[in-house]
């Protein structure tokens, strides 16, 4: 369970500088730079890895597009579950049994089109997990403003 502190953080506006115009999906709409994102996790949840984990299942290439899902999850005081993992050899998601400290996984999927530079595949990788994990985020009520359409 959150704290209420832990709301508030998670709801906090994000500054000027952390958000983007994006016009990736045809129109016009505010994104919010990833590391911001991160950065308000750890703040509200500690360290990635500690505080916060997430794992993802294996990209996939569908329409011209690199494709996951992200499992994201936080630690809990008390009431929590397994982490979750993903098994490559059943190819489902699966809990690592030896921990029980994690809140129930935030399940989201994230894409991205490969652009252009020295490494498009690696960067789309990259910019899939981000783009699921920033969806992960939102469920708890990280750029709610933004993701509203009230901030521009």
């Amino acid at each position: 369970m959150l704290s209420e502190k832990q709301i508030a953080q998670l709801r906090a506006s994000f500054p000027a500088e952390a958000l983007s115009a994006d016009t990736s999906r045809g129109f016009e709409l505010t994104s919010i730079k990833a590391a911001y994102v991160v950065e308000r996790l750890n703040e509200v949840f500690g360290p990635c890895g500690c505080g916060w984990r997430y794992a993802h299942s294996p990209f996939e290439w569908i329409e011209g597009e690199v494709l996951t899902e992200v499992a994201m999850q936080f630690k809990v005081a008390e009431g929590g579950v397994a982490a979750m993992l993903w098994d490559a050899q059943a190819h489902r998601w699966t809990t690592l049994n030896d921990s029980e400290d994690w809140s129930l996984p935030i399940f989201s999927p994230g894409g991205r089109k490969p652009g252009r530079g020295s490494a498009p595949m690696t960067d789309a990788r990259k910019g899939a997990i981000t783009d699921g994990l920033t969806k992960a985020a939102s469920m708890l009520g990280v750029g709610h403003e933004v993701f509203k359409g009230l901030v521009r």
